[in-house]
Protein backbone atom coordinates (compact mmCIF):
# COMPACT_ATOMS: atom_id res chain seq x y z
CA UNK A 1 0.00 0.00 0.00
CA UNK A 2 1.16 3.69 -1.19
CA UNK A 3 -0.40 6.83 0.68
CA UNK A 4 -0.07 10.08 -1.28
CA UNK A 5 1.42 12.99 0.84
CA UNK A 6 1.18 16.33 -0.69
CA UNK A 7 3.86 19.15 0.06
CA UNK A 8 6.93 18.51 0.65
CA UNK A 9 8.27 18.09 4.29
CA UNK A 10 10.24 21.11 4.63
CA UNK A 11 7.29 23.71 3.03
CA UNK A 12 4.91 21.11 5.51
CA UNK A 13 7.51 22.45 8.58
CA UNK A 14 8.02 26.21 7.56
CA UNK A 15 4.05 26.53 7.08
CA UNK A 16 3.39 24.67 10.65
CA UNK A 17 5.87 27.50 12.27
CA UNK A 18 4.17 30.72 10.32
CA UNK A 19 0.86 29.32 11.62
CA UNK A 20 1.63 29.41 15.10
CA UNK A 21 0.76 32.16 18.05
CA UNK A 22 3.28 30.87 20.31
CA UNK A 23 6.24 32.13 21.99
CA UNK A 24 8.53 29.45 20.67
CA UNK A 25 7.55 26.63 17.94
CA UNK A 26 9.21 22.99 17.29
CA UNK A 27 8.06 21.07 13.82
CA UNK A 28 9.09 17.36 13.63
CA UNK A 29 7.98 15.90 10.17
CA UNK A 30 9.17 12.43 9.29
CA UNK A 31 8.81 10.94 5.77
CA UNK A 32 8.67 7.13 6.31
CA UNK A 33 9.26 4.01 3.82
CA UNK A 34 8.10 0.65 5.55
CA UNK A 35 8.10 -2.77 4.22
CA UNK A 36 7.31 -6.22 6.53
CA UNK A 37 7.36 -9.55 5.89
CA UNK A 38 5.95 -12.66 7.49
CA UNK A 39 5.78 -16.29 7.33
CA UNK A 40 4.57 -19.34 9.10
CA UNK A 41 4.52 -22.76 8.11
CA UNK A 42 7.29 -22.59 5.34
CA UNK A 43 5.43 -20.25 3.54
CA UNK A 44 5.03 -16.07 3.12
CA UNK A 45 1.79 -14.71 5.20
CA UNK A 46 2.36 -10.95 4.57
CA UNK A 47 4.40 -9.00 2.14
CA UNK A 48 3.41 -5.18 2.72
CA UNK A 49 4.91 -1.80 1.79
CA UNK A 50 3.95 1.56 2.74
CA UNK A 51 4.75 5.26 2.78
CA UNK A 52 3.83 7.58 5.35
CA UNK A 53 4.28 11.14 6.94
CA UNK A 54 3.53 12.13 10.26
CA UNK A 55 3.90 15.72 11.55
CA UNK A 56 4.78 16.57 15.27
CA UNK A 57 4.15 20.20 16.71
CA UNK A 58 5.65 21.44 19.82
CA UNK A 59 4.10 25.13 20.58
CA UNK A 60 5.62 26.75 23.84
CA UNK A 61 4.61 29.63 25.95
CA UNK A 62 6.47 31.38 28.12
CA UNK A 63 10.74 31.91 28.63
CA UNK A 64 13.33 29.90 29.93
CA UNK A 65 11.93 27.18 32.85
CA UNK A 66 8.69 28.96 32.70
CA UNK A 67 7.75 27.67 29.60
CA UNK A 68 3.99 25.80 29.07
CA UNK A 69 4.37 23.20 26.12
CA UNK A 70 1.18 21.70 24.01
CA UNK A 71 2.46 19.03 21.64
CA UNK A 72 -0.13 17.66 18.90
CA UNK A 73 0.96 14.90 16.79
CA UNK A 74 -0.70 13.84 13.55
CA UNK A 75 -0.50 10.57 11.19
CA UNK A 76 -0.51 11.25 7.25
CA UNK A 77 -0.76 15.78 7.92
CA UNK A 78 -0.82 17.03 4.86
CA UNK A 79 -0.62 21.32 4.11
CA UNK A 80 -4.44 21.54 4.39
CA UNK A 81 -4.38 20.20 7.96
CA UNK A 82 -1.76 22.14 9.16
CA UNK A 83 -4.07 25.52 10.42
CA UNK A 84 -6.06 23.31 12.41
CA UNK A 85 -3.52 21.17 13.91
CA UNK A 86 -1.55 24.85 14.87
CA UNK A 87 -4.66 26.02 16.53
CA UNK A 88 -4.89 22.87 18.30
CA UNK A 89 -1.73 22.84 20.13
CA UNK A 90 -1.65 26.57 20.57
CA UNK A 91 -4.72 26.26 22.69
CA UNK A 92 -2.98 22.85 24.31
CA UNK A 93 -0.08 25.12 25.78
CA UNK A 94 -1.94 27.66 26.95
CA UNK A 95 -4.31 25.72 29.28
CA UNK A 96 -1.14 23.41 30.62
CA UNK A 97 1.23 24.53 33.68
CA UNK A 98 4.59 25.25 33.33
CA UNK A 99 6.82 21.91 32.88
CA UNK A 100 8.51 20.81 34.32
CA UNK A 101 11.58 20.08 31.73
CA UNK A 102 11.20 23.69 30.26
CA UNK A 103 13.70 25.33 29.69
CA UNK A 104 15.98 27.78 26.72
CA UNK A 105 15.92 26.55 22.95
CA UNK A 106 18.89 25.28 21.89
CA UNK A 107 20.76 27.90 19.39
CA UNK A 108 19.99 28.59 15.22
CA UNK A 109 21.89 25.61 13.39
CA UNK A 110 21.33 24.71 9.90
CA UNK A 111 22.48 21.54 8.30
CA UNK A 112 23.58 21.82 4.61
CA UNK A 113 21.42 18.95 3.15
CA UNK A 114 18.39 20.44 4.45
CA UNK A 115 16.63 21.25 1.44
CA UNK A 116 17.30 17.74 0.29
CA UNK A 117 14.04 15.59 -0.68
CA UNK A 118 13.54 12.29 1.60
CA UNK A 119 15.25 9.19 1.01
CA UNK A 120 13.57 6.30 0.31
CA UNK A 121 14.36 2.46 0.34
CA UNK A 122 15.09 0.56 -2.91
CA UNK A 123 11.56 -1.26 -3.52
CA UNK A 124 13.34 -4.44 -3.35
CA UNK A 125 14.84 -4.22 0.27
CA UNK A 126 13.18 -7.51 1.12
CA UNK A 127 13.45 -9.51 -2.43
CA UNK A 128 16.75 -11.53 -1.54
CA UNK A 129 15.42 -12.47 2.01
CA UNK A 130 12.03 -13.80 0.05
CA UNK A 131 13.94 -15.45 -2.17
CA UNK A 132 16.19 -17.15 0.53
CA UNK A 133 13.50 -17.83 2.63
CA UNK A 134 12.07 -19.69 -0.57
CA UNK A 135 15.16 -22.61 -0.55
CA UNK A 136 14.75 -22.85 3.14
CA UNK A 137 10.70 -23.24 3.47
CA UNK A 138 11.88 -26.15 0.62
CA UNK A 139 14.12 -27.87 2.91
CA UNK A 140 12.37 -27.40 6.20
CA UNK A 141 9.31 -29.36 4.61
CA UNK A 142 11.53 -32.19 3.27
CA UNK A 143 13.10 -32.61 6.54
CA UNK A 144 9.74 -32.13 9.07
CA UNK A 145 10.60 -28.56 10.11
CA UNK A 146 8.61 -25.55 10.08
CA UNK A 147 9.93 -21.61 9.92
CA UNK A 148 8.34 -18.95 11.70
CA UNK A 149 9.47 -15.51 11.36
CA UNK A 150 8.98 -11.81 10.19
CA UNK A 151 12.07 -9.06 8.90
CA UNK A 152 10.76 -5.24 8.74
CA UNK A 153 12.17 -2.19 7.47
CA UNK A 154 11.95 1.41 8.13
CA UNK A 155 13.47 4.50 6.29
CA UNK A 156 12.78 7.64 8.07
CA UNK A 157 13.89 11.29 6.97
CA UNK A 158 12.97 13.71 9.68
CA UNK A 159 12.94 17.49 9.33
CA UNK A 160 13.05 19.50 12.33
CA UNK A 161 12.49 23.45 12.22
CA UNK A 162 12.33 25.47 14.68
CA UNK A 163 11.27 29.43 15.23
CA UNK A 164 14.43 29.98 16.99
CA UNK A 165 16.55 29.04 13.64
CA UNK A 166 16.69 25.28 13.74
CA UNK A 167 16.68 23.80 10.27
CA UNK A 168 17.76 19.70 11.09
CA UNK A 169 17.50 16.81 8.97
CA UNK A 170 17.92 13.50 9.46
CA UNK A 171 17.85 10.36 7.30
CA UNK A 172 18.64 7.02 8.39
CA UNK A 173 17.32 3.09 7.83
CA UNK A 174 16.88 0.22 10.48
CA UNK A 175 15.96 -3.04 9.64
CA UNK A 176 15.60 -6.75 11.93
CA UNK A 177 14.53 -10.34 11.33
CA UNK A 178 13.02 -12.40 13.60
CA UNK A 179 13.67 -15.78 12.72
CA UNK A 180 12.06 -19.62 14.32
CA UNK A 181 12.30 -23.28 13.26
CA UNK A 182 10.44 -26.18 14.90
CA UNK A 183 9.75 -29.13 14.47
CA UNK A 184 6.68 -30.39 13.36
CA UNK A 185 5.04 -32.05 16.42
CA UNK A 186 5.85 -28.31 18.54
CA UNK A 187 9.01 -30.74 20.96
CA UNK A 188 12.03 -28.47 19.52
CA UNK A 189 12.74 -25.27 18.58
CA UNK A 190 15.53 -22.41 17.77
CA UNK A 191 15.43 -18.98 17.28
CA UNK A 192 18.05 -16.65 15.28
CA UNK A 193 17.76 -12.87 15.03
CA UNK A 194 19.64 -10.07 13.51
CA UNK A 195 20.05 -5.77 13.25
CA UNK A 196 20.75 -4.35 9.56
CA UNK A 197 20.55 -1.50 7.80
CA UNK A 198 19.16 -2.92 4.45
CA UNK A 199 18.70 -6.23 4.03
CA UNK A 200 22.34 -6.37 1.97
CA UNK A 201 24.33 -8.54 4.82
CA UNK A 202 21.49 -11.21 5.73
CA UNK A 203 22.23 -14.71 4.22
CA UNK A 204 18.97 -16.77 4.99
CA UNK A 205 21.29 -19.89 3.75
CA UNK A 206 23.46 -19.42 6.53
CA UNK A 207 20.66 -18.13 9.02
CA UNK A 208 18.89 -21.50 8.15
CA UNK A 209 21.78 -23.03 8.79
CA UNK A 210 22.77 -21.65 11.97
CA UNK A 211 18.77 -22.66 13.13
CA UNK A 212 19.63 -25.89 12.32
CA UNK A 213 22.61 -25.87 14.14
CA UNK A 214 21.23 -24.95 17.33
CA UNK A 215 18.09 -26.75 17.27
CA UNK A 216 20.44 -29.55 18.22
CA UNK A 217 17.75 -32.19 17.57
CA UNK A 218 20.31 -35.28 18.11
CA UNK A 219 20.71 -34.49 21.70
CA UNK A 220 18.74 -35.74 24.39
CA UNK A 221 16.52 -33.53 26.62
CA UNK A 222 17.75 -33.24 30.31
CA UNK A 223 16.07 -31.94 33.35
CA UNK A 224 17.44 -28.48 35.10
CA UNK A 225 16.25 -27.41 37.91
CA UNK A 226 15.83 -23.91 38.78
CA UNK A 227 18.79 -22.59 40.62
CA UNK A 228 21.48 -20.11 40.22
CA UNK A 229 23.70 -21.80 36.71
CA UNK A 230 26.80 -20.64 35.29
CA UNK A 231 25.27 -19.19 32.55
CA UNK A 232 26.21 -17.72 29.00
CA UNK A 233 23.59 -15.36 27.69
CA UNK A 234 23.61 -14.41 23.61
CA UNK A 235 24.19 -11.32 21.97
CA UNK A 236 20.47 -11.44 21.83
CA UNK A 237 19.87 -11.70 25.38
CA UNK A 238 22.14 -9.54 26.44
CA UNK A 239 20.72 -6.05 23.59
CA UNK A 240 17.29 -7.17 25.61
CA UNK A 241 19.22 -6.77 29.46
CA UNK A 242 21.34 -3.99 28.34
CA UNK A 243 18.09 -2.14 26.74
CA UNK A 244 16.16 -2.03 30.03
CA UNK A 245 19.77 -0.80 31.80
CA UNK A 246 19.60 1.75 29.17
CA UNK A 247 16.02 2.64 29.14
CA UNK A 248 16.24 2.70 32.88
CA UNK A 249 18.80 4.87 33.52
CA UNK A 250 17.21 8.28 33.57
CA UNK A 251 19.11 10.62 35.38
CA UNK A 252 16.24 12.43 36.84
CA UNK A 253 15.64 8.97 38.32
CA UNK A 254 18.60 8.11 39.56
CA UNK A 255 19.09 11.52 41.03
CA UNK A 256 15.88 10.17 43.01
CA UNK A 257 17.18 7.80 44.45
CA UNK A 258 15.05 5.12 42.33
CA UNK A 259 17.51 3.05 40.82
CA UNK A 260 20.69 1.75 41.90
CA UNK A 261 22.07 4.16 39.65
CA UNK A 262 21.69 7.29 42.33
CA UNK A 263 22.20 7.10 45.60
CA UNK A 264 21.98 10.39 48.77
CA UNK A 265 20.22 12.08 46.01
CA UNK A 266 23.10 12.16 43.28
CA UNK A 267 23.87 9.90 40.23
CA UNK A 268 26.43 7.62 41.23
CA UNK A 269 28.88 9.32 38.14
CA UNK A 270 32.32 8.05 38.63
CA UNK A 271 31.53 4.94 40.57
CA UNK A 272 32.25 1.19 39.41
CA UNK A 273 29.43 -0.66 38.47
CA UNK A 274 31.04 -3.59 36.13
CA UNK A 275 34.31 -5.37 35.80
CA UNK A 276 36.94 -3.28 34.60
CA UNK A 277 37.20 -3.41 30.79
CA UNK A 278 33.45 -3.45 30.10
CA UNK A 279 31.86 -0.46 28.80
CA UNK A 280 28.36 0.67 27.53
CA UNK A 281 28.15 3.30 24.68
CA UNK A 282 26.12 5.06 22.48
CA UNK A 283 27.53 6.47 19.38
CA UNK A 284 24.90 8.56 16.48
CA UNK A 285 28.32 8.69 14.04
CA UNK A 286 28.81 4.82 14.10
CA UNK A 287 29.62 3.61 10.66
CA UNK A 288 27.12 0.40 11.31
CA UNK A 289 24.56 1.87 13.34
CA UNK A 290 24.20 5.43 12.17
CA UNK A 291 21.26 7.13 13.72
CA UNK A 292 20.13 10.76 14.25
CA UNK A 293 23.20 12.91 15.77
CA UNK A 294 20.64 15.42 17.36
CA UNK A 295 17.48 15.00 19.61
CA UNK A 296 14.21 14.49 18.02
CA UNK A 297 11.39 14.15 21.07
CA UNK A 298 8.02 13.93 19.95
CA UNK A 299 6.88 14.19 23.34
CA UNK A 300 8.68 14.51 27.00
CA UNK A 301 8.97 11.45 29.34
CA UNK A 302 11.93 10.35 31.27
CA UNK A 303 14.75 10.05 29.29
CA UNK A 304 13.64 13.00 26.83
CA UNK A 305 11.93 16.43 26.22
CA UNK A 306 10.56 18.28 23.39
CA UNK A 307 12.01 21.30 24.61
CA UNK A 308 15.30 19.63 23.74
CA UNK A 309 14.74 19.33 20.15
CA UNK A 310 17.80 19.32 18.00
CA UNK A 311 20.11 19.32 20.60
CA UNK A 312 23.17 17.69 19.47
CA UNK A 313 24.47 14.41 20.30
CA UNK A 314 27.27 13.10 20.84
CA UNK A 315 29.54 9.46 21.49
CA UNK A 316 28.49 8.93 24.97
CA UNK A 317 30.40 6.01 27.16
CA UNK A 318 27.34 5.16 29.69
CA UNK A 319 29.99 2.81 31.86
CA UNK A 320 33.50 3.47 30.66
CA UNK A 321 35.57 0.69 31.78
CA UNK A 322 33.28 -0.39 34.77
CA UNK A 323 32.87 3.03 35.73
CA UNK A 324 29.53 5.06 35.32
CA UNK A 325 30.47 7.99 33.38
CA UNK A 326 26.53 9.75 32.31
CA UNK A 327 22.84 8.82 32.45
CA UNK A 328 20.30 10.15 29.58
CA UNK A 329 17.97 12.66 30.42
CA UNK A 330 16.77 16.12 29.40
CA UNK A 331 18.82 19.39 29.95
CA UNK A 332 17.02 20.35 32.70
CA UNK A 333 16.67 17.04 34.77
CA UNK A 334 20.94 16.86 34.28
CA UNK A 335 20.80 20.80 35.77
CA UNK A 336 19.04 19.50 38.58
CA UNK A 337 21.05 16.33 39.12
CA UNK A 338 24.33 18.88 38.63
CA UNK A 339 25.40 16.69 36.17
CA UNK A 340 26.35 17.06 32.59
CA UNK A 341 23.47 16.82 29.89
CA UNK A 342 23.47 13.82 27.85
CA UNK A 343 20.71 12.59 25.29
CA UNK A 344 19.21 9.68 24.75
CA UNK A 345 20.89 8.11 21.62
CA UNK A 346 18.93 5.59 19.58
CA UNK A 347 21.68 2.52 19.23
CA UNK A 348 23.63 0.73 22.24
CA UNK A 349 27.19 -0.95 21.85
CA UNK A 350 28.58 -3.10 24.92
CA UNK A 351 32.22 -4.14 24.30
CA UNK A 352 35.15 -5.51 26.76
CA UNK A 353 38.54 -6.51 26.46
CA UNK A 354 38.02 -10.22 25.46
CA UNK A 355 35.61 -8.95 22.71
CA UNK A 356 38.34 -9.29 19.93
CA UNK A 357 40.11 -12.44 21.85
CA UNK A 358 37.81 -14.54 22.96
CA UNK A 359 37.10 -17.67 20.52
CA UNK A 360 33.66 -18.11 18.79
CA UNK A 361 32.46 -20.42 20.95
CA UNK A 362 31.10 -19.31 23.81
CA UNK A 363 30.53 -21.81 26.03
CA UNK A 364 34.39 -22.95 25.93
CA UNK A 365 35.63 -23.00 29.60
CA UNK A 366 32.49 -24.10 31.13
CA UNK A 367 32.63 -27.28 33.09
CA UNK A 368 28.89 -27.31 33.47
CA UNK A 369 26.18 -24.54 32.80
CA UNK A 370 23.89 -23.60 30.37
CA UNK A 371 23.77 -21.26 27.18
CA UNK A 372 20.70 -20.08 26.22
CA UNK A 373 19.94 -18.40 22.90
CA UNK A 374 17.30 -15.78 23.89
CA UNK A 375 14.89 -14.04 26.23
CA UNK A 376 10.76 -13.29 26.46
CA UNK A 377 8.37 -11.57 28.03
CA UNK A 378 10.68 -9.48 30.14
CA UNK A 379 9.48 -7.25 32.64
CA UNK A 380 10.00 -5.45 35.81
CA UNK A 381 9.57 -6.62 39.31
CA UNK A 382 11.89 -4.37 41.16
CA UNK A 383 12.53 -0.99 39.48
CA UNK A 384 14.37 0.82 42.35
CA UNK A 385 17.04 -2.41 41.87
CA UNK A 386 16.49 -2.88 38.01
CA UNK A 387 15.00 -6.47 38.87
CA UNK A 388 13.15 -8.08 35.84
CA UNK A 389 12.02 -10.82 35.51
CA UNK A 390 11.24 -13.15 32.05
CA UNK A 391 11.31 -16.46 30.35
CA UNK A 392 14.09 -18.05 28.07
CA UNK A 393 13.19 -19.10 24.75
CA UNK A 394 13.52 -21.38 21.79
CA UNK A 395 16.85 -22.99 22.70
CA UNK A 396 18.49 -23.95 26.65
CA UNK A 397 21.47 -25.90 25.89
CA UNK A 398 23.03 -28.20 28.39
CA UNK A 399 26.27 -27.74 28.74
CA UNK A 400 29.63 -29.73 30.11
CA UNK A 401 33.03 -29.26 29.94
CA UNK A 402 32.89 -26.65 27.47
CA UNK A 403 30.66 -28.75 25.09
CA UNK A 404 26.76 -28.64 24.33
CA UNK A 405 25.62 -31.86 25.74
CA UNK A 406 21.80 -31.81 25.60
CA UNK A 407 18.62 -29.54 25.41
CA UNK A 408 16.49 -28.03 28.73
CA UNK A 409 13.17 -26.88 29.15
CA UNK A 410 12.41 -22.98 29.09
CA UNK A 411 13.21 -21.53 32.54
CA UNK A 412 12.18 -18.22 34.01
CA UNK A 413 14.44 -16.26 35.41
CA UNK A 414 14.69 -12.80 37.60
CA UNK A 415 17.70 -10.82 37.64
CA UNK A 416 18.91 -7.50 38.17
CA UNK A 417 19.97 -5.92 34.52
CA UNK A 418 22.66 -4.00 36.48
CA UNK A 419 24.28 -6.90 38.54
CA UNK A 420 24.11 -9.11 35.00
CA UNK A 421 26.88 -6.85 33.82
CA UNK A 422 28.15 -6.07 37.50
CA UNK A 423 28.88 -10.23 37.86
CA UNK A 424 30.09 -10.86 34.28
CA UNK A 425 33.01 -12.87 33.93
CA UNK A 426 34.28 -13.48 30.70
CA UNK A 427 32.95 -11.66 27.51
CA UNK A 428 32.38 -13.07 24.01
CA UNK A 429 33.28 -11.66 20.38
CA UNK A 430 30.93 -8.70 19.99
CA UNK A 431 28.63 -8.46 16.74
CA UNK A 432 25.56 -6.96 16.08
CA UNK A 433 22.22 -8.22 16.87
CA UNK A 434 19.33 -7.42 17.78
CA UNK A 435 17.07 -8.23 21.14
CA UNK A 436 14.18 -10.31 20.87
CA UNK A 437 11.57 -8.15 22.89
CA UNK A 438 13.51 -5.06 22.29
CA UNK A 439 14.34 -5.24 18.94
CA UNK A 440 11.54 -3.89 17.33
CA UNK A 441 12.11 -0.81 19.57
CA UNK A 442 15.94 -0.02 18.98
CA UNK A 443 17.60 -2.96 16.23
CA UNK A 444 20.62 -0.97 16.02
CA UNK A 445 22.60 -2.65 19.09
CA UNK A 446 26.03 -4.86 18.91
CA UNK A 447 26.32 -6.94 22.22
CA UNK A 448 28.97 -9.73 23.03
CA UNK A 449 27.85 -12.86 24.34
CA UNK A 450 28.57 -12.58 28.31
CA UNK A 451 28.96 -15.20 30.82
CA UNK A 452 27.22 -15.18 34.84
CA UNK A 453 28.68 -17.88 36.72
CA UNK A 454 25.49 -17.59 38.80
CA UNK A 455 22.39 -16.45 36.88
CA UNK A 456 19.37 -17.03 39.08
CA UNK A 457 16.25 -19.24 37.02
CA UNK A 458 13.52 -19.38 39.58
CA UNK A 459 11.74 -22.16 37.78
CA UNK A 460 11.25 -24.62 34.64
CA UNK A 461 8.65 -22.64 31.89
CA UNK A 462 5.81 -23.90 30.00
CA UNK A 463 7.04 -21.87 27.04
CA UNK A 464 7.94 -22.29 23.83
Amino acid sequence: MSTHLPGAAQEIAERALALSRADHTTVVVDELASADLRWACNGVTLLSSNQDRSVTIVSVVGRGQHGAAGVVHRRGAGPDELAELAAVVDDADRRHPHARDATAPPPARRDGDRDLPPERAAPEVLDATIDGLSGAFRRGARDGLEHHGYASHRHTTTYLASSSGLRLRHAGAAGHLDAQLRSADGTMSSWAGTGTTDFGDVAVAGLDDELRRRLHADLPLIEVPAGRHDTVLSPACMADLMLHLYWSAEVERAAAGGSPLGASGRPRLGERLAPPGLSLRSDPHDPVLRCAPFTVARESGAAGSVFDNGVPLAPTRWIDDGMLRALPGSRRAAGAAGVPATGPVDNLILDGPAASAAGPDPAAGIERGLLVTSLWYIRDVDPSRLLVTGVSRDGVHVVEDGRVVGRAANLRFEESSLEVLARAVAVGPARRTVGREGGPSLPRTVMPSLRVPDFRWTATSDAV
